[in-house]
Formats: C-alpha cells, sequence, structure tokens
C-alpha cells in the first residue's frame, strides 16, 4: 500500500467494521435483493506478479484471491449469474464473480474455482484468444517503463485512461513511437496471455459460463455504431460456434455503454450486460447496464498486504450500498 492515503483508507474501513455501519449497509443491500457482482482481471503468482504489465488496478496475488474466496464462500451465497436474478429471495447476501478479458491466469483458477464450488462467468474476446500481450495497454506499459524509467504508476495509468478516448491508430503511433524510444520490440517471454480455445473450452466444461467481451475490445462508445455492431455480433456467433450453446451475456470494454449499445444487444439476444459502474445490481437495474464492483489487489488488502475482511466489505457493500442509494 502506499502511505498514508491508503493505511487511512484501511483505518476508515476497519472504523466502519467495527462500528457497524458496514453490517448496516450489507444488511440493507440483502433487504433489496441485491446481487453484488465482482469484476476481475488478473489473479497472478508472485513470479507473475513481478514480470506483468497490467497496471495495478486490475491485478491481485494469487494467495490473496485464495484468502478473499474462501472468505466470501464462508460468509455469503456464492451465485450464478445465469441461475439466479435480483428478485429471488435471499437466505444470506449473494455475490457473483466475474472475470474480464480472458486472460490465461483465469484458466489456472479452475483448481480453487472448483474445489470451493464457485461459479464464476468469464468475459473473452475471440479476435484476441491465445495471444501474447493482446491488449494495447499492457504494450504501452511495458515499453513505456523503458522509454521512461522514471514514469511512475499513477502517472502510467493517466495517460493510458486519457488514450483510452483516442482512435485506435493514435494509440498504435503512440506505441511504435515508445518502441523507437525504448529502442526494442515487444517482449515475447510475458506472463500477459491470452487463454486458447482448449482452454476456454475447458472452462466451459467445468461448469464456467462463458460471455462475450467484444471481438477485439474495442472501447465501444470510441467507434461508430457499424463498428461496435460488428464487434458485437462477430464475438457472440464466434462463442456459439466454438462453444455450441448461446451466449447470452456480455461486459462492455472499460464499462463504457450508452442506449445505442443496449439497442444492439437487445436485438442481438443478450439477456445481462455488465458495466464496470460501482453499485449492486438490484430488481430495477437495467438488464443491459448492470453495475459491477471492480476488485484489484488494493481494495482488498491491508497495511501487511494480506487480505482484509474490513477491506473486503468496506469495498463491496458499503462503496457499493452508497454509490446505488445516490443511483
Amino acid at each position: 500500500m502506499s502511505w498514508p492515503r491508503d493505511v487511512a483508507r484501511w483505518l476508515w474501513a476497519v472504523l466502519l467494521m467495527f462500528t457497524g455501519s458496514i453490517y448496516v449497509a450489507r444488511r440493507k443491500l440483502r433487504q433489496q435483493h441485491a446481487i453484488v457482482v465482482l469484476a476481475l482481471h488478473r489473479v497472478l503468482d508472485d513470479d507473475d506478479w513481478l514480470h506483468t504489465h497490467s497496471l495495478p488496478g486490475m491485478v491481485m496475488r494469487r494467495r490473496t484471491f485464495e484468502r478473499l474466496a474462501a472468505f466470501v464462500t464462508r460468509r455469503f451465497d456464492v451465485v450464478s449469474l445465469q441461475t439466479l436474478t435480483p428478485g429471488d429471495d435471499p437466505g444470506r447476501q449473494r455475490i457473483a464473480f466475474t472475470f474480464d478479458d480472458g486472460w490465461i491466469d483465469t484458466y489456472a483458477l479452475l483448481t480453487t474455482t472448483r474445489r470451493l464450488n464457485i461459479p464464476i462467468t468469464v468475459f473473452v474476446c475471440p479476435g484476441l484468444v491465445g495471444r501474447i500481450a493482446p491488449f494495447w495497454p499492457e504494450q504501452f506499459a511495458e515499453l513505456a517503463k523503458d522509454a521512461f524509467p522514471s514514469l511512475q504508476h499513477d502517472d502510467m495509468e493517466d495517460v493510458i485512461n486519457r488514450l483510452k478516448l483516442c482512435p485506435e491508430d493514435i494509440r498504435q503511433k503512440a506505441i511504435a513511437v515508445l518502441g523507437t524510444l525504448a529502442g526494442r520490440d515487444l517482449e515475447c517471454d510475458t506472463p500477459d496471455l491470452t487463454m486458447s480455445w482448449n482452454q476456454i473450452k475447458e472452462l466451459n466444461a467445468s461448469g464456467a459460463a462463458i460471455g462475450s467481451h467484444t471481438n477485439t475490445h474495442q472501447i465501444l462508445t470510441t467507434v461508430p455504431e457499424n463498428v461496435a455492431r460488428d464487434e458485437i455480433l462477430i464475438s457472440k456467433d464466434h462463442l456459439e460456434l466454438m462453444l455450441a450453446r448461446a451466449c447470452c451475456e456480455f461486459a462492455y470494454p472499460n464499462g463504457n455503454h450508452s442506449a445505442s449499445l443496449r439497442k444492439i444487444l437487445a436485438e442481438a439476444g443478450t439477456e445481462h450486460a455488465f458495466t464496470t459502474d460501482l453499485g449492486a445490481w438490484l430488481p430495477d437495474s437495467d438488464p443491459l447496464a448492470i453495475p459491477r464492483v471492480n476488485l484489484a489487489e488494493a481494495e482488498v488488502t491491508g497495511p501487511a498486504g494480506r487480505f482484509s475482511a474490513a477491506m473486503f466489505e468496506y469495498t463491496a457493500f458499503w462503496k457499493v450500498y452508497r454509490a446505488s442509494c445516490k443511483g
């Protein structure tokens, strides 16, 4: 954690837990028949943690995830998004696990999710299956570390967030310039890999739901509508062909959504589409704009770098309840 901001946040979470405020938030969510949908990206062992080029906001240590998963399965009902809806009467607070992008480390979690009987939904991009560093933020971060060694993570993240608003050709030009400044090409020996089709099929056969994350991870609100439509339909058709089942779940890249995109998804037969808007999935939520809560290492660990129940519940219940109230 970075001092003092993250430590202050942890102390605030502990205070909210101690005073019962988080319990009240959790109880009110349960009374509203809410489902808290967790959004994760990367779950890495210690070696891959040191060598990944993914930003801190999308990575979690494997040991942290295993403690988180064990805690959640003991205390809450872990549900499949395909079998329940927010209107069902819950016995305990319900939580669902989703994973974006189709990283190979998601496949590596299969032993943990099977052992703990955790149903998961994995959103993949068919056009980027089985690729080395297929997403441009990792490519940019890798080269920027060599081109600008003093660049801090916060600055890197700010630049990448700005580039998300730019056309694809601008991003590719920026990566090419960084390659020139760094004096090298992208690495081949990297943990930043996506799953193969065989691995995706094994996940699917094990009970994991496989949903669409567009074909090539275009941020749909930044491209023409015909391109967005192709990204949605090609991905859906490819997944249904490869997995021999209907693909009715979708997650928006970067969480960006709009009324026109929701219309395309509805016409394509999508039942649920997930954003990265913070909040709970409530009975009156738009099924094509379902909120989630993003989880990375900093959201669920304390000052010692270990899983913290207070931090998890602060993120998953306190912040979610407050966001849902505002909504």
